[in-house]
C-alpha cells in the first residue's frame, strides 16, 4: 500500500471519528436538556464570558482537554458578539492562536537542555518524516480530534517551516465552520 493511501485512510478515519464525537456531544447535550436544566448551567457560564473564553484558550493550549464543540454550543446563546458566526469565528481564532503559541513552545524545546533526551528520542530522530509529512499532520490535527496544540508543538520542535505551518493552520477555520454549521442545524432554537 502506498504512503498516500495510508495517509488518506488515516485522515478519513480520524475525520469520521471527529464527526462521530461531535455528534455524540450534541446528542448528549440534547439528552441532558431533557433530563436536567442544562440551559441554566449554560446561562451561568454566559454571565462569565471572559472566564469561559479563558477556559477555552487554556484548553486549546493544553492539548484540547475540553472539546471545542461544547464551546460552540455555548456561543449559540451566550457568545460575546451575540451572533453565532462571529462567535464561532472568535473560537476559531483563539484555537489557531493557541496552535501558533504551541508551535513557539515546541520551537523553544530545542533550546532547553533538559529536553535533549526527549528531543533526540522522539523529534530529531524523525525529522525527515516531519519535514516530508508535517503539513499533512498539521491538516489532520486541524480537522480531526487529534490534539491540535500537540501537533503544533511537534512541528515547532522539529523545525517545520513557520510560513508553511501558518498557511496550513488556516484549515482549522474549516473545522470550526463545519462543526459550527452542523451544531447550529441540530441545537439552535
Amino acid at each position: 500500500m502506498s504512503q498516500s493511501n495510508l495517509g488518506s485512510g488515516f485522515f478519513w478515519k480520524n475525520l469520521f471519528k471527529g464527526l462521530f464525537y461531535a455528534g455524540l456531544i450534541v446528542a448528549l447535550y440534547l439528552l441532558a436538556r431533557e433530563v436536567i436544566d442544562v440551559d441554566s448551567y449554560m446561562a451561568k457560564l454566559g454571565e462569565w464570558p471572559v472566564l469561559t473564553y479563558l477556559t477555552f484558550s487554556l484548553s486549546e493550549l493544553i492539548f484540547g482537554l475540553i472539546p471545542p464543540e461544547l464551546f460552540i454550543i455555548w456561543v449559540i446563546e451566550h457568545g460575546v458578539f451575540n451572533s453565532f458566526i462571529p462567535d464561532v469565528a472568535l473560537l476559531a481564532v483563539i484555537s489557531v492562536a493557541a496552535g501558533i503559541i504551541g508551535y513557539s513552545i515546541g520551537k523553544s524545546f530545542r533550546t532547553w537542555t533538559y529536553m535533549n533526551g526527549f528531543m533526540e528520542r522522539y523529534v530529531y530522530r524523525y525529522n525527515s518524516y516531519y519535514r516530508r509529512y508535517g503539513g499533512f499532520l498539521v491538516v489532520i490535527g486541524a480537522l480531526t480530534p487529534l490534539p491540535f496544540s500537540a501537533v503544533c508543538m511537534l512541528m515547532g520542535a522539529s523545525g517545520y517551516p513557520y510560513g508553511r505551518f501558518l498557511l496550513l493552520t488556516g484549515v482549522r477555520f474549516i473545522r470550526f465552520g463545519m462543526y459550527g454549521w452542523a451544531i447550529w442545524k441540530t441545537v439552535a432554537p
